[in-house]
Parts: C-alpha cells; sequence; structure tokens
C-alpha cells in the first residue's frame, strides 16, 4: 500500500489514526525554529492539516510548493545580508502595531483582537508565526499590561488545551508554568495581604520606591522564588529592575538588616498574628476548672484566718508604694532587666526590657523561674500598653509564655 504524502512528511505508515498524527506533529515541531524556518514549519503544517482532513474522509489537496522570495544580487564590495522571510516581517510588524496600541492605551483585549482581525486575513502561517512572537515578547517583558494580555491570549489561542501546548514546544512549558502559579496565586499570597511590598507589587507602580519601600525589595525576593514566571507578568520586569536597583543603592548595614528581617520574620502583619506557635490542648482536668477550684480555695483559707486576710493579701501582692521606694535608688542596668525585671512596671523600664529582648542576638534565659518572670514583667508591660503590640509576634516571645 503506497503511503500517502503528508504521511511520509510526518514518518508515519499507512493507517496512522489521529493520536498518532498529533504525536509525531509534536515531536517534529520541537526540532523546528518557527521564527525562522518558515518553509519546514509551512510544510510541517501542511502534513499535519492534510493528514487530519484524510481521516475525516475529506478530499486532500496535493502539497503546494514553498514560493521563496525574489532575491537581488548585492553590489560589488558589499556582503549579502540575510533576507527575512515576508511572513516572520508581516508577524513582526503585527506585534508591532499591537505594542503601539497597548501604549495608547487600548484596553489590551481589544487590542489583540483588532491586530489578530488582519492577521487572520493574511498568510496561512501568519496566526502560528504571530502566535510564537507574541509569547517570546510577554516572556521577555516587552509589552505592556503583559498579563492582561496573556489572559486574552489564552482563550484565542486556546492555551488551555495540553495538546496545543505539546505543539508549541519550549514556548508551551512556559505558557503551561505560568498557568500553573496562576493556580497557586491566591492561596500562596494569603499571607502577604497587607504589607506595603505586596500592595505595591500588585499595583505594578513604576516609581522609584523610596529608601524604607526598597528595603522591602527581600520579600519580593521570596515571592519571585515561588512564582518566577507570573510576577514578571504581573508586576512588569521593569518596575522589578528599578526595585532591584533600588535596594542596591541601600547603605550596607540597612541591607543587612532587611536581609535578616525578611528572613526570620512572616510577610505581612496578618501573618505575624498566624505565625505565633499554637500551645497544646492538654488532657484530663481542663484548665478554666483548676483555676475556679484555686479561686474558691483561697477564699476559703481568706475566710478562715479573718482578721489577717489583710496580711496575707498585703503578701501576696505588695503595695506599689512599698516596692517603689525599696528600688527607687537602685541602679537597674539594661543588661540585668533581661534576668531579673523590675518589681513595678513603668514606660521607660518597659522600653529598656525590650529594646533588650528584641535585639539582636538575645536569647531567652535557661531558668525556668527567671522566664515565669520575664514573661509575667512583658505581659503586665503590653497590658499597661508600654509594650507595641505588633512586638508580640517575635517567634522569641513564645518561649517565655507570652503570645497574642
Amino acid at each position: 500500500m503506497d503511503v500517502p504524502w503528508y504521511l511520509q512528511h510526518l514518518d508515519l505508515p499507512a493507517g496512522a489514526d489521529s493520536r498518532a498524527i498529533k504525536q509525531a506533529y509534536a515531536r517534529q515541531l520541537k526540532r523546528l525554529d518557527t521564527a525562522t524556518d518558515i518553509e519546514g514549519f509551512t510544510r510541517l503544517r501542511q502534513a499535519y492539516e492534510a493528514a487530519l482532513l484524510a481521516l475525516d474522509g475529506e478530499p486532500v489537496a496535493a502539497p503546494a510548493t514553498p514560493s521563496h522570495p525574489p532575491t537581488s544580487t548585492p553590489a560589488s564590495g558589499a556582503s549579502a545580508a540575510p533576507l527575512e522571510n515576508p511572513v516572520v516581517t508581516e508577524a513582526r510588524q503585527a506585534l508591532a502595531r499591537l505594542r503601539q496600541a497597548l501604549s495608547s492605551g487600548t484596553p489590551p483585549t481589544a487590542a489583540l483582537t483588532d491586530v489578530l482581525a488582519g492577521v487572520r486575513q493574511g498568510h496561512l502561517q501568519l496566526p502560528a508565526i504571530f502566535e510564537c512572537l507574541l509569547i517570546d515578547a510577554l516572556a521577555s517583558g516587552a509589552l505592556d499590561a503583559p498579563l492582561e494580555v496573556f489572559n486574552a491570549a489564552r482563550e484565542v489561542f486556546d492555551w488551555m488545551d495540553v495538546t496545543r501546548l505539546a505543539q508549541l514546544g519550549p514556548r508551551g512549558q512556559w505558557l503551561q508554568q505560568v498557568m500553573h502559579e496562576q493556580r497557586h496565586w491566591e492561596q500562596a499570597t494569603a499571607p502577604c495581604h497587607g504589607a506595603g511590598w505586596f500592595e505595591r507589587l500588585m499595583r505594578g507602580d513604576r516609581t522609584p520606591p523610596d529608601p524604607d519601600m526598597a528595603a522591602q525589595w527581600p520579600f519580593v525576593l521570596q515571592a519571585l522564588r515561588l512564582f518566577p514566571n507570573l510576577i514578571p507578568l504581573r508586576a512588569g520586569r521593569p518596575m522589578l529592575e528599578a526595585w532591584q536597583q533600588a535596594f542596591a543603592a541601600l547603605p550596607e548595614l540597612q541591607r543587612g538588616l532587611a536581609e535578616e528581617r525578611a528572613s526570620a520574620a512572616p510577610a505581612s502583619p496578618a501573618a505575624y498574628r498566624r505565625a505565633q506557635p499554637r500551645q497544646r490542648a492538654r488532657r484530663g482536668f481542663p484548665g478554666w476548672a483548676f483555676g475556679i477550684a484555686v479561686f474558691f480555695a483561697l477564699r476559703m483559707l481568706l475566710d478562715l484566718v479573718g482578721s489577717h486576710s489583710s496580711q496575707i493579701a498585703s503578701i501576696l501582692t505588695p503595695p506599689p508604694q512599698q516596692v517603689s521606694e525599696q528600688t527607687a535608688d537602685v541602679p537597674r542596668p539594661v543588661s540585668l532587666l533581661v534576668s531579673a525585671p523590675p518589681a513595678t512596671v513603668d514606660g521607660p523600664d518597659c522600653q529598656r526590657v525590650e529594646n533588650r529582648v528584641h535585639g539582636r542576638g538575645w536569647t531567652p534565659p535557661a531558668s525556668d523561674d527567671e522566664k515565669r518572670r520575664l514573661g509575667h514583667y512583658i505581659r503586665q508591660c503590653v497590658q499597661l500598653g508600654y509594650w507595641p503590640h505588633w512586638r508580640m509576634a517575635d517567634p522569641r516571645l513564645a518561649s517565655l509564655g507570652v503570645v497574642l
């Protein structure tokens, strides 16, 4: 049995089904550079479409002979410059029209629809070549509103089809990776909502960031490691490059502090609260019931003592005035506040303890008694408003039993 020309071109035997035809087409397409070898791509596409038509029982025309553009003889002494295929030139011009429409403020969907209407009236292979050039422009960040253009082109060119992506080769792999990152974007970036750097990233603000915003670049870099293809489409490569340059211009000390903060802290204020370690539930006797039992036991003890209740109360809770008089003349250096916090609570003492506890290199005390005393003191500072509430997100406070 003679094998038709289209199956010979696809290197298939007679009687090949549609699945084998599509696999052969995708396999040979990977070996071609569709942006330069137009004739090879045209012939492969003709064989592919003819094979599918033959399966449906439709007549198949003879293969068309590819036409070559006229060439001119270069002048004496001049080097002959390679002539670009006219179809590629027309596709580049269509991409330039799309870029100009986007720069003038035309909505991406409308701009892409208008350009494709003209492309589809041209050469048979012009839409396929324009599609490849469009993917390259999106990946390199050469278009305005790249994410909107990507979403519009995804519907037009049917990029959701796995077979279609396989036919595009490496370009299809990039498209598949972008759509994979889109599916996981909302869930993965939920802790970042409300952070200044994330809101600026989503706005795509092109203005140079101020020093405070430039110091947030390590957080952006962490997000880029998770979404290396999607974030440049959302924010634009020019904005990311300007942000990186602004961070590099900061003093070395400020850059080091920013990187340390990004590696140790969650990405947003909401994430600070979620990052607190959860206390394991205790089994057996409930804690609230134990507290009630202790309360009634103390109440009965006070009733039995009677006249000595005031003395017992003074022992349990010494008056602040007496403690203040005892400790008024005693110097309390910052280095001792960590292991032996003051008995009274005031603003300056809380600030000194805060600066020490949240400073670089500080570790909780080794003694359980010192941990308990320090945790009790910090809770008093928080209740009286002397300790910033946002500092409670520091994971080191969890070891002292101080949680939100």
